[in-house]
């Protein structure tokens, strides 16, 4: 990792800094670790919002730049977890509620392009 700048902002470190294969993040640090508000660019994605302890946590919003498709919602250890909204990119998107701890999740999928409506309820999944 290489350290391109950091800064002071009320008491918070702020940091910028790229990786050898390229990815890239820019936010608040504390104790060696990304926690706080930050951007990660990472390959063809980006993701804005909270850092918990170097993983994506509480509440963020993970886009492609090639394409429509996103996910923005609740996060917790890196994985969706909660309620969001993802897009995908035909430009269908579903309303989710994401359990990582029970491996449960609950979406309704709507195909915008097609106008195709359809419930989904997945329960076991791994």
């Amino acid at each position: 990792m290489k350290i391109v700048q950091t800064w002071e902002c009320h008491k918070n470190t702020m940091l910028q800094t790229q990786w050898p294969t390229g990815s890239k993040y820019s936010g608040q640090w504390q104790n060696g670790l990304r926690h706080g508000l930050g951007v990660e660019k990472k390959g063809s994605w980006v993701y804005r919002g909270e850092w918990n302890k170097c993983h994506k946590g509480r509440y963020g919003l993970r886009e492609s730049n090639c394409s429509c498709a996103k996910y923005e919602g609740t996060w917790a250890q890196n994985l969706q977890d909660g309620y969001g909204i993802e897009t995908y990119a035909d430009s269908g998107y579903s309303s989710l509620y994401f359990c990582i701890h029970t491996s449960h999740s609950t979406s309704i999928y709507i195909n915008t392009l097609y106008s195709v409506h359809a419930q989904i309820l997945h329960s076991g999944l791994g």
